[in-house]
């Protein structure tokens, strides 16, 4: 019975927490028979846009400090949901689960375990807290006493068992310019999210995670460092510059640079030493927010090494400013294809932690390889 009320007191905290981020909600319109109109199909189009620049913006994989795409996804979702204060359903899933992980964490010795369900067959997510273990996944009558729907979307909380009466899915009819919600019926199929869930989230916390991210981070260092080298060389080795006058305003512009690549290259080395001396740290968004400072501050140094002033391009000769550029390129290329490999490796991790039938020793043979 304690049991119970701590899920249903929870549940209810956790749709509160939800719904005080989104102020608009495209699918929510249908609750209330919404005839869609010019308005709504705005708002529909708005959270198709933050969601895909959310997960493809350049500046976030820039940035980028979490090695596990399940929570790089989520962590960036909240951020992107709490900013624009818009989203459906799943968002709302998201800041519900993200308030229980606070709770967890809090008090550890009243843990929950929250995960995500959707219909599938159809359209809606929702939380479930407090389902039994080995139930199925697919009836809720065998989830238990204790197992609470938490779903913030249609602003409701109530015992799983009773998911008949509550339970609604959304559908959305495109050329009829229509959306309504329907009963649940047999065609539905309820389903966990996968790692959409306390227990798996809460893996960020553990030192195991904290050291790769750490890993991840040292990756992208030492890649900074090999493009910065690359372009200290391609600086140095300029046949023009080394035959100017030390005198003459070209010569001035790529030494200058000269010198702000040798800053920047320290700058590196001191961010190698900064991760030493702050490892022992727990908190998992102190890191974060750490590592990703250090980045910021990086590609801000980057971006100003790269840029010539329209002044600076005039006074430097063509071939000069031509083959830096050229260099310039080059390095972008290379960035974005080892990034595009990171990813990829990632990608590779998070099945394998997924996967039930993967083996233990092939997943750290991978890990290895980071």
């Amino acid at each position: 019975m304690q049991s119970h009320l701590l899920h249903l007191k929870v549940a209810n905290g956790a749709k509160n927490y939800a719904q005080s981020f989104i102020k608009k909600s495209f699918t929510k319109l249908a609750t209330k028979n919404y005839r869609l109109n010019a308005n709504a199909c705005t708002l529909r189009d708005a959270i198709d846009d933050f969601r895909r620049i959310g997960h493809s913006n350049p500046n976030s994989l820039y940035l980028r400090i979490d090695p596990d795409e399940s929570i790089y996804s989520f962590e960036e979702s909240i951020q992107q949901t709490k900013k624009y204060s818009i989203g459906n359903c799943c968002e709302y899933v998201e800041l519900a689960l993200e308030y229980i992980l606070g709770f967890n964490e809090k008090y550890p010795t009243h843990k929950i375990f929250a995960e995500g369900f959707e219909i599938e067959n159809g359209d809606h997510e929702f939380l479930v807290l407090g389902r039994l273990q080995n139930s199925d996944p697919g009836d809720p009558l065998t989830w238990g006493d204790n197992a609470i729907i938490c779903d913030p979307w249609s602003d409701l909380v109530y015992p799983a068992k009773q998911y008949k009466e509550f339970l609604k899915n959304y559908e959305y009819q495109p050329f009829k310019k229509m959306h309504h919600l329907e009963k649940i019926n047999n065609s539905h199929i309820l389903a966990t999210l996968t790692s959409l869930n306390t227990r798996y989230l809460e893996k960020k916390n553990s030192k195991k995670y904290r050291q790769e991210m750490q890993n991840f981070f040292q990756m992208k260092i030492n890649l900074l460092n090999e493009i910065v080298s690359s372009y200290r060389i391609e600086l140095k080795r300029n046949t023009v510059f080394e035959k100017m006058d030390k005198k003459d305003r070209s010569y001035q512009i790529i030494y200058t640079k000269l010198a702000e690549t040798e800053r920047l290259l320290d700058f590196l080395n001191e961010a190698k030493q900064f991760v030493f001396k702050n490892s022992k740290k727990n908190d998992y968004y102190f890191i974060k927010e750490q590592l990703q400072n250090t980045l910021r501050q990086v590609f801000e140094y980057l971006n100003s090494l790269y840029h010539f002033t329209p002044m600076e391009k005039k006074i430097l000769r063509p071939q000069t400013t031509f083959r830096l550029f050229c260099c310039r390129n080059q390095q972008q290329k290379i960035f974005n294809e080892l990034q595009d490999a990171i990813l990829a490796v990632q990608n590779d991790i998070n099945r394998l932690q997924i996967c039930s039938l993967s083996s233990s020793s092939t997943h750290r043979s991978v890990l290895n390889i980071l």
